[in-house]
């Protein structure tokens, strides 16, 4: 009996093995052709006489114009303000109650001004203890007169329409750059005296450089100071404690 179960599986296995032979070569493919269509489709012609016509899908429909925001105050109730500006841009802002006495209104942090209303949230801000940035387009005058004092950075730089600049109360800044601001005509920092670090004006073209010269002369710089490719040919005068200037 066992014998002939033996032989069964030979055969079984030489069977198998058998079935694992390479078959011969098939017959070639035929190939396909492409032709265009004067409707803009496409026709497929193969060989066998199949085809098969491809057309353009239908264009999608645009997708909504991105929402252009700007700040958000909310009165807290216990004495604070809350400005969001989106994209994570929350600062809180201490404001006096009715009545009471001014207080300072402080900023922690830093503040970028993109739009006329990222400037509304700041009136009456008269400290921010980081860095301001003003890269907002479409703003021809800034003027923040609550404001004394910049921790940080104050950067206005690359502006287009930009021609009054009026911090009338600042006194101390970390740093001052103002470069590059096409139509910037008119500054008003009658008030300030320390800048910590760099005092940089430079290649504003239509600035008097002698505006920005009395300015420099005003202020301690505690290192590097710049008056470079202003406007020259005007002249300054002091007016009720501004510098003003008389350009040809």
């Amino acid at each position: 009996m066992r014998a002939m179960m033996n032989r069964l599986w030979l055969a079984c296995a030489l069977g198998v093995l058998a079935g694992c032979v390479d078959g011969s070569p098939g017959e070639p493919g035929t190939g396909c052709t492409v032709r265009a269509n004067d409707d803009g489709s496409r026709t497929v012609v193969c060989a066998d006489g199949t085809s098969v016509t491809l057309r353009d899908g239908a264009d999608g429909q645009d997708g909504a114009d991105a929402e252009v925001r700007g700040c958000e105050a909310v009165d807290t109730g216990d004495g604070t303000l809350t400005i969001d500006c989106g994209e994570g841009r929350v600062f809180v802002v201490s404001q006096a109650g009715a009545g009471a006495p001014r207080t300072p209104h402080v900023l922690h942090g830093d503040y970028m001004i993109f739009n006329s209303l990222d400037a509304e949230a700041l009136q009456g801000v008269t400290e921010i203890t980081g860095s301001l940035g003003v890269p907002a387009a479409g703003l021809s005058t800034l003027a923040l007169p609550a404001l004394t004092a910049i921790g940080g950075r104050l950067t206005v730089s690359g502006q287009r329409d930009l021609t009054t600049l009026r911090l009338p109360a600042l006194v101390a800044v970390g740093e001052l750059l103002l470069s590059s601001n096409a139509r910037l005509e008119a500054l008003d920092l009658r008030s300030l005296t320390t800048v910590d670090r760099q005092l940089l004006v430079l290649s504003n073209p239509q600035l008097p450089a002698c505006v920005v010269e009395a300015l420099v002369q005003q202020v301690s710089a505690g290192e590097a100071v710049a008056n470079s490719q202003n406007r020259e040919g005007c002249t300054c005068e002091v007016v009720a404690g501004l510098t003003e200037a008389t350009c040809p």
